[in-house]
This record gives C-alpha cells, structure tokens and sequence, in this order.
C-alpha cells in the first residue's frame, strides 16, 4: 500500500475513501512493563515512528516502523507527561507543565530548553506550519499559542476564556487540538461533549461534533481530534471507549465498536491519543489498560466487498442498551448497503447474554424469528439481564469479507401499578414503565410470565 505524505506537516493525513475500514482487533506494541502507568502522549511521524513520553518516566521511547523493538530511548527532566508533538527536523516537545513549561528537545542534542512558560499541563500540544505552538490546558479551559522562535514564548489565548461554559466561545476541560492547513483550531472539548472548530483569528467556535451533528453517535468526553487528507474528523471518544470518524453523510464507528469497554484485542478502556502512520494504521494510547494499541487498515477503496450495516435502533452500547419489557415484542432490523448488488451475500444472527459479559455467541432461541436483515423478539422470549444481538454480513467474493454490528438490548421487568379508589373496588392493573411497584403477596398478577392471571377467587386485604 502506498504512503499516504502530506507536504509541510510531520504527521500523517492518509487519503482514505468512504469505504476504509480497520481490522477490529488491535495489536499491543507496548504496555505497562516498559509504560508503566497512565501514560497517555503518543506521537507518529512520517516517517511512521512512533514516539511515546512515559507518564510516570522522565523520558520519550520511540520505535521505528514497524519494529515492535523499542529502538531509541531519549532521558529528559520533564514531570508527568500529558502530550508531545515531534516536528520535520525532528526536534520533540514535551509537556512539562507540572514544572511550568513546554520542553522543546532538539534532535541531535544531549538537552532540552523551556520554549514556552504555562501555569498548567498541557493536554494536547500542536506545532503548525509557521512553526506556533499551541498548548491546551485543561484545567484553565482555555487553548494558548505563541510563535517558537528559540526564545522564551510567553503564550496567549486563542480559544476559551479562562472560565468554563458551552457558549461559542468558551471551552470544558480541553484535551487534544489540530491545526489544519487553512489554520483552524480543532478542540476537543471534553467537558462539553463535543468537538469544536476556531477559525483562524476568531474566538467564537462552530460544534463539529458532538451535541445535535449527529444523534446516533453522541460523544462522552471527547479528548483527541484527527484529520484525514479529505478533512474527515477522526476522533477518541473516550467515555464511550471508541474511536469515531465523520464522512459525507454522517459519523461511524471505527474501533472499539463491538463490546464496551475492556482489554481484549477489540476492545479499549480510557483511550486519550490517536495517530496515524503512513500506511494508514490507526495507533491509539490505551490508558486504562496502560498500553499501546495498533489497527491495521484492511481496505481503503470501495470494491465489491464493501458493505455498510445501519441498524433501526440507532448507536446501542453496553452501558446504553435498549430498554424494553419482558412482556413486550420487540423488533430490530438492519439497512444493508454494498457496492456490488450482483455478489452473493449472507447474513446471520446471533445473540449473547452480556449481563456477565458478551464472552459467548450463539444461535437464536425458538421465539425469536429472524430474516435476513430482521428479528421480531416474542414477549418472554428472554430472561431479565443485558443481551447483545449480532448481524453479521459475509460478501461472497475470492476472499469471503465480513462486517458485524451489534444491538444491545436490555430486558426489564414489566412492573405492575395499583389504580387505589377511595371507599370503592381498588384494581391491581398491569402497566409498563411504571415508577410504582405494588407487591400485594399472591393476589397480583405477573405479566412477564405465561399464566398471568390474576386471583379474585379470595378478599383482598384491606390496603
């Protein structure tokens, strides 16, 4: 596969197609024995190195392409690390702003020097093209910038006003920022649940994501923000433990889709950083499980073995399930979208009981009716707890490829509500969603099982 290079810049941009889509499971090029813990700054460069900055260490590791071989070990005096950014020249500045400042290390030298004095950490960092430094500081709700000319910058606000609000422009705990070519300021505004974009010299942001953009893929504490070389927003979700990406019509989930958070090979917990190498990869800092995560890009063009799954019930999480009750029917269906109508496809379902963990997938019970695209779910087809249901599509090309999405759905009681009539016949009646629950022994009916009836035959005691 060809480099994607962007002139200018350090960092890649690949040039991916509205059909590019990663391989699920990640794999750890590092963790917590040479991380130790919590350690959240990641950087590639183009040359696709890959440098991290330890957050208990006082040093920058790097590791060249493709090498799982740690390759450089660079010592610095800088304390709890949350970010740095590696420029053409190879000079790496690191956030040292438990000590005050951004360390700037110039490559090909035993030192580093303080290029920029800031009374907070800096969550995210960015060197643009005219060679300005911007620091996020999380804590200040502000972003700040000043032009590194090898003196001492003292730094001033360019997005945020020092207090936090979700007005246009103010900021809630920003994290990580980008620069594009045009100068732009893309935020990641955690504490707002949305990412927002400053144009050059404007102090007033536009929401690009997050909020009302898109319903189906509402973020929860957004902290790093990416472009590709097409403009599409790639972004570390973190309190919903995914990566998500922006195309023409819309967002889609790109990692960490499946399963919730955790430490399997799909999974993520407390992602912080994304990058991407010149090979289109995607890379992210695992923090929770203190490891470095690497996808690898399985198809950038929209061949005949592309197929898109859009479920009814919108984005679906284990944490965010679908609410319904046990004496309801259900039902879920999938829009399936391909490039090649004239190539055999197949679907299937099935389901896993995720109330202890989605850890076995297997066929559909009897009450449950499936179609190709659709399932129809009886009443008391399902015990109580957490269920996850998976449809999976398979194009039927030389090399078979398949894409899944899941709905997570979870199964409640139905309730029962008491309608009490002063001096008269009180009525124990079923109902759904109720916020009251009357349990009045043997004279109540159940309707989450199959002989709900209920017992007139004896006085009811008085209430």
């Amino acid at each position: 596969m060809d480099s994607f290079l962007v002139e200018c810049v350090s960092f890649h941009q690949p040039n991916l197609s509205a059909c590019a889509y990663w391989n699920s499971n990640g794999i750890t090029l590092t963790d917590n024995n040479t991380l130790g813990t919590w350690t959240q700054s990641l950087f590639v460069d183009i040359n696709s190195k890959v440098y991290v900055a330890p957050y208990t260490k006082s040093n920058v590791l790097v590791w060249s392409n493709n090498s799982i071989d740690l390759t450089q070990n660079i010592s610095g005096d800088w304390r709890w690390p949350l970010s740095l950014f590696v420029t053409r020249n190879n000079d790496i500045y690191v956030d040292n702003g438990w000590s005050g400042g951004v360390e700037k290390w110039t490559a090909n030298t035993n030192s580093s020097v303080t290029v920029m004095t800031v009374s907070g950490q800096c969550s995210g960092l960015f060197v643009d093209s005219r060679n300005t430094v911007y620091c996020s500081m999380r804590s200040r709700h502000i972003v700040v910038a000043g032009l590194n000319n090898n003196n001492l910058t003292q730094p001033v606000t360019v997005a945020g006003n020092g207090t936090y609000g979700e007005a246009a422009h103010m900021l809630n705990q920003p994290y990580g920022i980008f620069v594009d070519s045009e100068l732009n300021l893309y935020v990641a505004d955690c504490g707002n649940d949305r990412v927002q974009m400053f144009k050059r010299d404007n102090s007033s942001g536009t929401t690009v994501a997050g909020k009302v953009i898109d319903l189906n893929y509402p973020l929860k504490c957004p902290v790093d923000v990416t472009l590709d070389a097409n403009g599409y927003l790639f972004i570390v979700d973190r309190g919903n433990n995914r990566i998500i990406g922006s195309k023409r019509f819309g967002f889609y989930c790109v990692v960490g889709c499946l399963e919730g958070r955790g430490s399997k090979p799909a999974q993520l917990y407390r992602p912080t950083t994304i990058a991407f190498d010149s090979y289109g990869n995607i890379f992210v800092s695992d923090v929770g499980n203190n490891r470095i995560q690497k996808f690898n890009l399985e198809n950038n063009t929209c061949g005949c073995g592309y197929a898109d799954i859009s479920m009814s019930t919108g984005i679906s999480t284990p944490t965010t399930p679908l609410p319904v009750r046990r004496s309801q029917d259900f039902y879920i269906s999938a829009t399936i979208n391909r490039n090649c109508e004239d190539l055999l496809m197949t679907t299937n379902w099935t389901i896993a009981n995720c109330t202890d963990g989605c850890s076995s997938w297997g066929p559909l019970p009897d009450l449950i009716h499936k179609r190709a695209n659709e399932l129809l779910v009886r009443a008391r087809a399902l015990e109580y707890g957490l269920y996850g249901f998976k449809l999976t599509v398979t194009i039927l090309e030389n090399t078979p490829i398949s894409k899944s999405e899941i709905v997570y759905v979870k199964v409640n009681p139905s309730g029962i509500t008491a309608n009490l009539i002063e001096l008269g016949t009180s009525l124990v009646t079923h109902g759904f969603q109720q916020d009251l629950i009357l349990d009045p022994g043997n004279y109540s009916g159940d309707p989450d099982v199959d002989d709900d009836k209920l017992n007139a035959n004896v006085s009811l005691p008085t209430l």
